[in-house]
């Protein structure tokens, strides 16, 4: 490369890294999260998004983890918490936004619907903002066992998606194989959202072990105990759904969001 090129790409990286955008942050009680600077998406970015083309019923792991990569790639300031899924949900509308266009166009059952991006990220930050309650990491106990739990971090799932997801076919057809994969999906989202599990005075953080362990500890709960974190998701989520509900459609959360529409 020429001295002259090499002057032209780093002027115009240093202009790229100028376009930013302000993310607020998933509510984390007691305390008030200032929000991070963002880059905005660069078209090579956007390709890797693309190509994490989801045909399987039973996870998108491809999309979440190259999303993941994106996101933490393209925060400016670093916040001083960890990152969950659900900051990487309103990281993948507002770039959405700010890198394409605030809308987008449907077609379902003969029925033509815009999607107003700013309107669903306002209606999502307003109501995670309402019910921060629910996002507040919880306890269970069942005899002698306890266990914390919240929301998935991002670090945990990409440690799932690193050590079992890597090499799982996306388009199973066997019967028998694709429940064995959805049985193994719900359980995946359980050890997910489990942090730690404390038996009387014994702590294990379920971080510094491999997932496969993970999974063993958590399948030998009791599964009333268990119940208690399913509640727990299934609160939070029910309330993002709603949200990415306009007019009856669902917005998926895939690579088809970023396609040229």
């Amino acid at each position: 490369m020429s001295n002259d090129n090499k002057e032209f790409y780093d002027l115009l990286q240093s202009i790229v890294d100028e376009q930013t955008f302000v993310l607020n942050l998933s509510p984390r009680l007691p305390e008030e999260i200032p929000p991070v600077t963002c880059r905005q998406l660069s078209t090579s970015q956007l390709k890797k998004l693309i190509e994490t083309v989801v045909d399987s019923p039973v996870t998108q792991n491809s999309f979440n983890s190259t999303a993941s990569t994106v996101f933490k790639s393209s925060i400016v300031n670093p916040p001083s918490v960890q990152l969950n899924v659900i900051d990487r949900l309103l990281f993948i509308i507002e770039t959405r936004i700010h890198s394409l266009s605030s809308s987008m166009t449907v077609t379902e059952e003969d029925k033509t619907i815009i999607i107003d991006f700013e309107v669903v990220r306002n209606k999502l930050t307003q109501r995670l903002k309402d019910n921060a309650g629910l996002l507040v990491p919880s306890s269970a106990t069942e005899g002698k066992i306890s266990i914390n739990f919240g929301v998935t971090l991002i670090d945990t799932e990409t440690k799932l998606n690193e050590e079992l997801y890597k090499n799982v076919n996306p388009n199973v057809q066997d019967i028998g194989e694709l429940r064995k994969l959805i049985g193994e999906a719900f359980v995946h989202e359980i050890a997910k959202a489990i942090q730690s599990i404390t038996i009387e005075d014994k702590t294990l953080d379920l971080s510094t072990v491999t997932f496969k362990s993970r999974i063993k500890t958590v399948e030998s709960l009791p599964a009333s105990l268990i119940q208690n974190v399913i509640e727990y998701i299934e609160k939070y989520k029910s309330i993002i759904e709603e949200c990415l509900t306009v007019e009856g459609h669902t917005i998926t959360i895939d690579c088809s969001l970023f396609s040229l529409r």
